[in-house]
């Protein structure tokens, strides 16, 4: 997905099935490294695929979803860094994707309607304070 023509290309081929009711927005790219010794490159390379691909497949999707009157955006990600520096895996297979999936199809149902810019940690309580 972090070329727009294949962003295009698999958003026509998913509106050839039917509407698109959400998007979900599941990418991440980590390059374990301390802030002081991180590669600029690097650091490019992790905001290209965690910010600009997903606002790239939100502005691809979103004129489809506006008109048919269904708007859902949910953007994943992982805590699975915090609090440890320099993590070298990023830890996506450990997730608990049961979960995750059961706060996905809430979020992008009508039950969620009036829900709007929520963090939502779906961590076991690992991050309850």
């Amino acid at each position: 997905m972090s070329d727009r023509a294949a962003t295009d290309t698999a958003l026509r081929a998913a509106l050839a099935h039917g509407p698109v009711d959400a998007v979900v927005n599941n990418v991440g790219l980590v390059r374990p490294a301390s802030v002081h010794e991180a590669d600029l490159d690097d650091l490019y390379a992790v905001y290209d695929v965690t910010v600009r691909v997903a606002a790239q497949v939100v502005q691809a999707a979103l004129p489809a979803m506006t008109a048919h009157g269904w708007v859902r955006i949910v953007n994943i990600t992982s805590l699975v860094t915090v609090g440890r520096p320099e993590r070298t895996a990023y830890g996506a297979a450990a997730l608990p994707h049961p979960e995750i999936a059961s706060a996905v199809l809430y979020l992008a149902s009508e039950a969620a309607s009036a829900v709007r810019g929520v963090l939502l940690p779906v961590d076991g309580g690992r991050t309850a304070v």
